[in-house]
């Protein structure tokens, strides 16, 4: 049996999303000349997805308006983007029935929770809807 902090990944018939992480280089997030975060290529992970409707304040002080919560069981910086669903179906894969654009969620927060003897975290995002298109996060 999985630990409590992981147990919402190992369950049948779990949820996946597709993951678009912030590139790094020597530990620092890659920017483009706008200064946006650059987008690396897409990759499927097991996630536990709750839709939510809440605001945040963030280190900046900016209120932000929070659409999911997302446990996830890797590291994932703010910046990152992602969609639920898997990745044979993100649109532009090549295996796609629909013409629907995907709605892209942008991760605002990223707390973790380890458990008392610091072994296992839960790790969970806080994510909002992503101001862009597709086109626009690979540019």
């Amino acid at each position: 049996m999985p630990a409590p902090e992981v147990h919402d990944l190992f369950v049948p018939g779990g949820q996946t999303a597709v993951l678009l992480p912030v590139l790094l280089v020597e530990g620092i997030p890659l920017t483009n000349s706008y200064g946006e975060a650059e987008i690396g290529p897409p990759q499927q992970i097991p996630v536990r997805w709750k839709w939510c409707k809440r605001q945040v304040t963030t280190r900046d002080g900016e209120v932000v308006n929070i659409d999911a919560d997302v446990v996830v069981g890797l590291t994932i910086l703010p910046g990152s983007l992602m969609w639920l669903g898997k990745l044979s179906d993100f649109l532009g894969t090549g295996s796609s029935h629909t013409n629907k654009e995907p709605e892209l969620m942008e991760v605002v927060e990223t707390p973790y929770t380890p458990d008392v003897k610091m072994r296992v975290a839960r790790r969970t995002v806080s994510l909002k809807r992503y101001r862009g298109t597709k086109a626009q996060a690979y540019t």
